[in-house]
């Protein structure tokens, strides 16, 4: 890629992980605090709403702020046209959840659902709000303005839902998540002032949902899985093991959620604009890729190897059945590296019926081996039933990155193969510290080990062997680079 491409998208991607980073941070930490302070009966009860929350967030997005930033040329018109369709989608699926809110619990067998269901309904119009001021900041690669922006709101998304736990319950993190989404809306047309318009214009719509189909189709199918799997658990287990998994999903989610929306939301525009030069995509593509395996693969095995520490001296008793669900959907994460990397390709290149492809088969299995494996090995089944459709996951992946490359892939098994020993050495050490010491002092002085052994294991081979790790880092943050330089010259 040119180098005007790379700086800018090493400067996205630079602020885009320090908003992550921080808001991960945040995250986390308000995670873990709730888990102290409420029950596994109260994250039960969000679980089933969140997963309403997920349909209102899909159904609500026709894959019209992807469709902005993959059209080659954007005016004023176009987002307005894209705001209106956001807001009357959003208006239409709030209403319809706000009457259906009953039957949507009784679906999940538990009526206490019903009014934070309804709360939460309120989440897409305030989403549809802010969704263009988004866009425009994401197809401008803008990412140091949008990390001003969700910096403070994930702040008070912790503050509410903390202070307000031991009173409210439950409704601590209803209103938290609102409150977050509120100063989203505040501080994005502080930032960037715009007076929305209401447009339908054909032209422009047809434009938009053309595109924009694909990504609403792939999300619908990916949330059907989703959905049946939580209410599978809820239905057959209860709420208190819904909760259970509702945890461990999050904590097992973190990872790839960090690498998604670091490198998302710079991949896709970037594929975007070098479709047309199938050397440089390529190249694009084992930066981006090797990037996240260096993170996801040595993360995701300290997880696994770490998950009954993580269990009994952080979340507490409460939470002991958590440990082996934790660790099959660390496995789930680690095995889907590749197909995480192939979406944001195959959406910039315009072949977002591929992932639509992709989601469908991952949710036809799981939605086939659920039931069965659930009423057989409980939450733990149910985790597993991830497992299978997620192996078939990367076997297609790896055929439709064949096709769009071109064959071998080769070039990228080198440094692959150097994080995963790294990462396997790497849990070791862990796991031997983690046996050493006990309490929350060890579990940290197990991960830290584990990481910084992975970190020194896959930097000398990348200096002894020339597998291009270094190369890549530095390529997609320039930043490192001007910082190397001046420690070499000190």
């Amino acid at each position: 890629m040119s180098q005007t491409m790379a700086t800018r998208a090493g400067s996205a991607l630079f602020w885009k992980g320090v908003q992550l980073s921080v808001t991960k941070f945040l995250y986390f930490a308000r995670l873990l605090i709730l888990a102290r302070l409420l029950a596994p009966d109260d994250f039960g009860l969000f679980a089933i709403a969140a997963v309403v929350l997920g349909v209102l967030l899909t159904l609500s997005d026709l894959g019209i702020g992807p469709a902005l930033v993959h059209k080659d040329e954007v005016d004023r018109r176009d987002y307005v046209v894209a705001w209106t369709l956001e807001i009357l989608r959003a208006l239409m699926i709030s209403g319809l959840l706000l009457i259906s809110a009953p039957f949507v619990a009784e679906l999940f067998g538990e009526p206490r659902a019903v009014n934070i269901i309804r709360a939460l309904a309120l989440r897409p119009i305030l989403v549809a709000l802010a969704s263009i001021q988004l866009a425009k900041l994401n197809r401008g690669l803008e990412f140091r303005t949008l990390a001003a922006l969700k910096l403070p709101a994930a702040f008070i998304d912790l503050v509410v839902a903390v202070s307000l736990a031991k009173t409210l319950g439950v409704w601590a993190m209803v209103i938290g998540i609102l409150a977050g989404e509120v100063a989203t809306v505040i501080i994005a047309y502080t930032l960037r002032p715009w007076r929305p318009g209401f447009s339908l214009r054909r032209e422009n719509v047809l434009q938009l949902v053309t595109f924009g189909r694909w990504i609403f189709l792939t999300g619908v199918i990916a949330l059907a899985g989703g959905t049946v799997l939580q209410a599978v658990i809820s239905r057959k287990l209860g709420t208190a093991e819904l909760g259970l998994f509702y945890m461990a999903l999050q904590l097992a989610n973190l990872p790839s959620e960090v690498t998604d929306q670091v490198i998302t939301p710079v991949a896709f525009p970037l594929y975007a604009r070098l479709r047309t030069n199938r050397q440089r995509v390529s190249r694009a593509f084992r930066t981006i890729y090797v990037g996240m395996s260096a993170f996801l693969v040595p993360t995701y095995a300290l997880l696994i190897v770490l998950a009954p520490s993580l269990t009994s001296s952080i979340l507490g008793p409460d939470w002991a059945g958590t440990a082996p669900v934790i660790q099959i959907l660390a496995g789930a994460g680690l095995i889907s590296v590749l197909s995480d990397a192939a979406v944001p390709l195959l959406n910039g290149l315009g072949q977002p019926y591929k992932v639509t492809i992709l989601e469908s088969v991952q949710s036809f299995i799981v939605i086939v081996s659920v039931w069965y494996l659930a009423e057989e090995y409980g939450v733990v089944g149910a985790a597993s039933a991830l497992l299978p459709a997620l192996f078939v996951l990367q076997f297609m992946a790896a055929t439709f990155l064949r096709a769009t490359l071109g064959p071998p892939l080769t070039y990228l098994l080198p440094p692959i193969v150097a994080i995963v020993l790294a990462s396997v050495g790497g849990a070791i050490l862990a796991v031997s510290m983690d046996r050493l010491f006990s309490g929350i002092g060890g579990f940290i002085a197990a991960a830290l080990g584990g990481a910084l052994f992975v970190f020194l294991i896959v930097w000398s081979c990348d200096r002894r062997l020339g597998f291009g790790i270094q190369d890549d880092v530095l390529l997609a943050f320039p930043q490192l680079k001007s910082l190397t330089s001046r420690f070499k010259k000190s």
